[in-house]
């Protein structure tokens, strides 16, 4: 068993990607918008994972 914490990922793309998630689950649960705020989220999401490679290919 490994003693790293499952809900603290090392990875910080892992990391603001769990974040979003979690902010985008808890505003379509306040909203009632929930297929809305999730294409939202993929949205944000690949937008993020584009960005950030491009930061460390460059």
């Amino acid at each position: 068993m490994s003693s790293t914490l499952c809900w603290a990922p090392a990875d910080p793309l892992a990391l603001a990607h769990t974040w979003i998630a979690t902010f985008c689950i808890h505003v379509a649960m306040q909203c009632q918008v929930l297929q809305l705020v999730l294409l939202l989220q993929l949205y944000i999401c690949s937008v993020l994972d584009r960005d950030f490679l491009h930061v460390f290919q460059a």
